[in-house]
């Protein structure tokens, strides 16, 4: 698995961490409502494809849009994540949750933001909770990342 440090661009990916996705999702596997991989996953490629929308010529508007984006995407799923991944969805949810409060501080500006208020995510619990999404995302969604 790729190890991704607080840089800026990583922290304009901080949504994309919640979901670790960045592909399409063609697998029903688990199917059903609710907690449904397929609820999920539909929901993880939207997140990713607003975080696919930045570039280096986006502006602080343009990221803020992003964040609350995702910000909403996060609430629609959160307390009905399949079960596998549902405590480190919620690792990930706090880190964005912090990114985004940084972000917000920083007036969504990349170049702004205070990565050191971002170091307490820096741990094998964090890391360990991405990885764990992100073999989700490839075994169950099918998305490759």
């Amino acid at each position: 698995m790729m190890q991704r440090r607080f840089t800026i661009p990583a922290l304009l990916m901080s949504g994309v961490l919640v979901f670790t996705a960045c592909g399409d999702d063609d697998d029903d596997a688990a199917g059903g409502s609710g907690g449904s991989s397929v609820d999920y996953c539909a929901v993880a490629r939207d997140a990713s494809a607003a975080f696919d929308s930045l570039s280096a010529e986006s502006t602080p508007e343009d990221v803020e849009d992003v964040y609350n984006e995702v910000a909403d995407a996060i609430d629609s799923v959160s307390g009905n994540v399949p079960a596998e991944i549902a405590d480190a969805f919620e690792l990930n949810a706090e880190r964005f949750e912090a990114a985004r409060a940084a972000f917000a501080a920083a007036d969504f500006d990349p170049a702004a933001v205070d990565t050191q208020a971002l170091e307490e995510f820096e741990t094998e619990e964090y890391s360990a909770a991405t990885d764990a999404v992100d073999l989700y995302d490839t075994e169950v969604c099918g998305i490759e990342g």
